[in-house]
């Protein structure tokens, strides 16, 4: 639906928080990787590389609703918005929207909603922060030497959350908080552990919402 990707490309832009890379950049990527429109999952995460870009953002209208009573009809439009960092192939952030619209805003129905979803997914993903952190000790055995991160509750950290641990903006492994303190986090690896060095990245692993709206989503 192309308002609701109006309404996040141009809302993204204005926060200043990210870059977007032009349609030129992306056509004339395509172009040297001689690929042509439809593009498929694998086809855009090439291009969006070709155009040296950090991030893909893909989404999809996925809920249309619309209810009538008496003289006022009201449209929803749910959005699905998944950001993808090209360097490591994981999720890092997104955004469950949902746009309203009204006849008696006396707007077009379809234009609006989807405008209002779009601008709403780019705020979730503009003002988003991911809790990032350190490795803090070096692992030896992992099987039997707590690891230690240096975020703890005070930063938003919850038992039974995992972190993808980085380094050079490649993923090494994975690990799970297990016991949380006020300022930092003893973690149990769930892959990688051999790898994990002190003064790695550790970065958590973002969950897309699953809003009710979402769950009799109809594609569009």
């Amino acid at each position: 639906m192309r308002f609701g990707k109006s309404g996040f490309a141009d809302e993204l832009a204005t926060s200043r928080r990210y870059e977007i890379v032009s349609q030129a950049a992306l056509d004339a990527a395509a172009a040297k990787l001689g690929l042509r429109p439809p593009f498929d999952d694998a086809d855009w995460l090439r291009i969006a590389r070709g155009a040296g870009a950090d991030l893909l953002v893909t989404g999809s209208t996925a809920y249309i609703r619309t209810q009538s009573k008496r003289d006022e009809t009201t449209t929803e439009i749910g959005l699905l918005v998944e950001v993808t960092d090209l360097a490591t192939d994981d999720l890092v952030n997104g955004s469950a929207a949902l746009g309203t619209y009204s006849t008696s805003s006396r707007e077009p129905p379809g234009i609006t909603a989807a405008l209002r979803a779009g601008r709403r997914a780019a705020n979730d993903v503009a003002f988003y922060i991911p809790l990032e952190g350190m490795i803090m000790n070096t692992v030896g055995d992992f099987r039997k030497t707590p690891v230690i991160m240096n975020l703890g509750a005070r930063k938003g950290v919850t038992k039974g959350m995992q972190l993808d641990v980085v380094r050079a903006n490649k993923r090494i492994g994975q690990v799970e908080a297990v016991t949380v303190f006020s300022d930092d986090t003893e973690l149990r690896i769930l892959n990688g552990g051999d790898a994990i060095r002190p003064e790695d990245a550790v970065r958590a692993v973002f969950t897309m919402p699953k809003p009710k709206w979402a769950e009799g989503a109809q594609p569009e």
